[in-house]
């Protein structure tokens, strides 16, 4: 009895998301909802080069049989982005040219399953993305892949949308978590920060080079381990010979 009542929660569940979906527009337009992460930010100046294709990512279906059939992820995904790296790194403007780092993102993949299709209660979406990540001579200093995954059971959501956007956020979540925590630990970004770190040593100016030469006469250096054993061998003659005349002025008083 108990099954039979379960299998009919499934069904009720699986035909109001074929009714949503289907009976409504086949488009559908994700809001990103990524919180502020909490992480080091580098002292180091970068500029986002997303190209327009990216921008304005639709996922357009293939075949007419899916529920959804354009999923726009342009704008969510380019706020995950900016929302990770503009607390990662300091940003520049697209027009400025100084910058020490080039991110271009890439999304390279993008899936989605609803309940209607997998006979499962649950929204899902897998991300994967590359990034090209350059100096500012276009020198690549890394080509770094990530994968996402997000889903969201139907039952915590009321509406199968907001359901479906949650699963992509969820994803986006877990791309920027990624980015966040493993940007400067990818070997060569590693390295290309270290460099940028050292710092340079500052040219001697013409005032001191001539400052050096004025020294105090009482701190005039002695440029030859030689010369500091002379002196102190010249020092300690000088104390012996002191010592030997008092010596020979004691005697000659008690001699009288």
């Amino acid at each position: 009895m108990f099954d039979k009542k379960r299998k009919s929660i499934v069904r009720l569940a699986l035909l109001t998301s074929l009714l949503i979906f289907g009976g409504c527009s086949k488009s559908f337009v994700v809001t990103s909802e990524v919180p502020q992460p909490l992480i080091e930010r580098v002292a180091m100046k970068a500029k986002m080069d997303y190209s327009e294709e990216f921008k304005n990512y639709v996922y357009v279906e293939g075949g007419d049989d899916r529920a959804l059939e354009k999923v726009d992820f342009g704008q969510a995904q380019v706020g995950m982005f900016e929302r990770v790296f503009s607390n990662l790194l300091t940003i520049v403007e697209a027009e400025d040219s100084d910058y020490e780092m080039k991110i271009q993102p890439q999304i390279l993949d993008f899936q989605y399953s609803i309940p209607a299709e997998t006979k499962v209660n649950m929204y899902e979406i897998w991300l994967k993305y590359r990034l090209r990540i350059t100096d500012k001579n276009d020198t690549e200093i890394a080509d770094w892949v990530v994968k996402g995954y997000g889903k969201t059971p139907t039952s915590m959501l009321t509406s199968q949308l907001k359901a479906f956007n949650t699963a992509s956020n969820v994803a986006l979540r877990d791309i920027g978590a990624q980015l966040a925590i493993g940007f400067v630990t990818q070997p060569s970004i590693e390295d290309y920060i270290a460099t940028r770190k050292l710092p340079e040593p500052a040219p001697v100016t013409d005032e001191e080079l001539e400052s050096e030469g004025d020294v105090e006469p009482d701190q005039t250096p002695l440029n030859d381990a030689a010369e500091v054993v002379e002196a102190a061998t010249t020092k300690a003659e000088d104390l012996i010979e002191d010592k030997a005349a008092l010596t020979d002025g004691a005697a000659e008083n008690t001699d009288e």
